[in-house]
């Protein structure tokens, strides 16, 4: 047996879906470029020395980056696919807090009209 949803039932749905989209995605872009920008990177004097043993005395890694904004990408295409294709990666930017807000609250009136 199927139970359709109402009308009002499936433009409740319809508006969280979209709700996600346009502020839950946007906060977790945000959170995602602060946690890599406190986050370090380690980088090598030079190519051999990122073979070289580590805990050896002259391993010649510096530590850069901390507190600096980082390019975070999401690859659509794998290396491993078997089909290559023409995408190129996701950049995942920051989202000013201010649009965010505006969207908050346009999903908060429109909520409100639904009532």
């Amino acid at each position: 047996m199927v139970v359709r949803y109402t009308r009002q039932e499936a433009m409740r749905v319809a508006i969280a879906v979209l709700e996600d989209y346009f502020v839950e995605l946007p906060l977790f872009f945000n959170s995602v470029n602060s946690n890599f920008e406190a986050a370090a990177v380690g980088v090598s004097d030079s190519v051999q020395s990122a073979f070289i043993e580590q805990g050896s005395e002259s391993e010649g890694v510096k530590i850069t980056g901390h507190g600096s904004e980082k390019s975070v990408e999401i690859e659509i295409q794998t290396e491993t696919q078997i089909v290559q294709t023409d995408q190129q990666p996701f950049l995942i930017g920051r989202v000013p807090e201010q649009l965010i807000d505006g969207q908050k609250s346009n999903f908060e009136r429109l909520i409100e009209l639904l009532a």
